[in-house]
């Protein structure tokens, strides 16, 4: 975890101008061609939902604003973002469990699969607060076009929160929805469209 010099960092301005802001969150939804995504689980037999958190896992790394937290009034970097998601049981509430980073696809769906299973039997919700992490659901139910996500006032809280829609289908290629929901302090509407590019970047450069 590095310590950024605030006085120093080249977003001082931006960082100063809405870091006092009441709600300085700002959501961006659009959809992504998952196709290849898509086709690339059926021939590997993995689960999609897992490939897809893959995918946004990978595109965080890649983007360095998405490593910011802000931690009692001053900023660190922070390395290798997991993934901390929602996880449906069987009497229709949920959970959160917390998948670790891995570079290869197949042994991210195998090991984040075992520790979805394990949680499905113990129905365990950690109160532990991570910071390397973006926080991630999926609503498989609802293809949106926009999302409001709940936020504690007065918690110090700047972790990204990433929600993944239903697909749909059209002229031959599926099209899926996500919402993006940042600290403004901490990264602009551009960080926010790199994710969108270099997510599909990602899929596009799978080997099918």
């Amino acid at each position: 975890m590095d310590k950024i010099n605030i006085q120093t960092w080249k977003r001082k301005n931006q960082y100063n101008h809405f870091k006092d802001y009441d709600f300085p969150f700002f959501n961006v939804t659009a959809n992504v061609d998952i196709t290849k995504l898509y086709d690339y689980c059926k021939k590997n037999n993995l689960p999609f939902s897992l490939a897809t958190l893959y995918i946004s896992q990978k595109t965080i790394n890649e983007i360095e604003n998405f490593g910011y937290r802000i931690i009692k009034n001053e900023v660190f970097f922070l390395k290798d973002m997991q993934i901390g998601t929602t996880i449906l049981y069987e009497d229709n509430t949920f959970g959160f469990v917390f998948l670790d980073y891995f570079e290869n696809i197949k042994e991210f769906c195998t090991k984040s699969r075992k520790i979805m299973n394990q949680n499905l039997k113990t129905k365990t919700i950690s109160n532990k607060k991570r910071l390397n992490v973006t926080r991630h659901s999926i609503v498989p139910w609802v293809t949106f076009t926009s999302v409001q996500n709940p936020r504690k006032f007065g918690y110090d809280d700047s972790i990204p929160v990433i929600i993944i829609g239903k697909f749909k289908e059209h002229n031959n290629k599926k099209q899926m929805p996500i919402s993006v929901e940042a600290h403004h302090a901490l990264m602009d509407g551009y960080h926010v469209g790199q994710y969108f590019q270099i997510f599909q970047k990602n899929i596009d450069s799978l080997e099918l």
